[in-house]
């Protein structure tokens, strides 16, 4: 079934275009021409019989609210309820500017994109709402709802990796497939894919922005599953940044072998410090040596008079 479905690597705007195909080529006339007229949107028409089909096989009409249901593959597990009403204040005062993109099924029609602006429209108390009916299949309406969420507000990582593990699953796809499906790299597909091998209440953290897919990486680095929830813990508990983390990570695994457990950023700045000391006292000026954690830095010997640039270049055999 998914070997026949079209090629999305295009993204939502290259398979679900605005207007019908002729409404939109005269619109496209109109601009290039230098007039100013407004366009009428493309009339819709009520009832599934009675369908408007455009040049490209497409057809756009008014369906009942009550014929309308949700994907079943959408990938957003939450959608906010304010958002939901401010949309439907900005359908309220505006008008829909496009009309959402379904598919015919049994008992009516299945969204493949436009979940939220239906959403806005049940929350006016509509009881229609205009649709674009296009003829995909399975694998490339599950497709079409990701980009479109991907593309509209983003997913957050772990909705984005559950639904290209429901691409994989349920079409039998690859994980190359789905890269170009999506118009993604196979690397970018696998990184989101460990994501869910991460403990449910870590996966929480990341869905809820405690902490970033950067430090999500670091945590897939630790086997002991209960030493990885107390460093997920740390991290959102201490505001850790991912560098902080690895270090932690670093550490422990320092400990369990019995090397040494200072990191080479703080062993370099501890004997900078120590080097900074001794080259005080012996020139009985100050100095400065820092250092960046990776064997680079820097050596500041200060002096406040030219007779005291002299006598360090005779201390220095200068």
């Amino acid at each position: 079934m998914a070997k026949n479905s079209i090629r999305l690597g295009r993204g939502l705007g290259g398979l679900i275009s605005s207007g019908l195909g002729t409404e939109s080529k005269k619109t496209t006339q109109t601009k290039a021409s230098g007039k100013t007229s407004k366009k009428a949107a493309p009339k819709v028409t009520k009832g599934k019989a009675k369908a408007s089909p455009s040049n490209n096989g497409e057809s756009l009409l008014n369906a009942p609210i009550s014929k309308v249901r949700p994907n079943r593959y959408q990938p957003r597990k939450r959608i906010d309820s304010e958002q939901i009403k401010e949309l439907a204040s900005s359908i309220k005062a505006e008008g829909l500017i496009q009309p959402i993109a379904v598919r015919s099924s049994e008992d009516g029609y299945e969204i493949i994109a436009g979940e939220r602006r239906w959403r806005a429209y049940r929350e006016l108390g509509r009881k229609t709402i205009p649709v674009r009916i296009l003829d995909v299949e399975d694998a490339s309406s599950a497709a079409l709802s990701l980009i479109e969420n991907l593309q509209r507000e983003g997913l957050d990582p772990i909705e984005e990796s559950l639904g290209f593990a429901a691409l994989m699953q349920d079409f039998d796809l690859t994980q190359a497939q789905v890269a170009e499906r999506l118009g993604k790299s196979r690397v970018y597909v696998t990184n989101a894919l460990r994501l869910l091998q991460l403990d449910e209440e870590i996966q929480e953290h990341l869905t809820e922005g405690r902490f970033s897919v950067g430090h999500a990486k670091v945590l897939l680095g630790v086997e002991k599953e209960d030493l990885r929830l107390r460093l997920a813990r740390k991290i959102v508990d201490n505001g850790l940044s991912v560098r902080q983390a690895e270090d932690e990570v670093e550490s422990f695994k320092n400990k369990s072998s019995g090397r040494a457990t200072s990191s080479p950023a703080k062993a370099n700045g501890k004997v900078a410090k120590e080097m900074a000391g001794k080259l005080a006292s012996l020139f009985n000026t100050k100095v400065r040596v820092s250092s960046n954690g990776e064997g680079k830095g820097r050596i500041v010997i200060e002096y406040d008079s030219a007779a005291k640039l002299d006598d360090l270049a005779k201390k220095m055999g200068l």
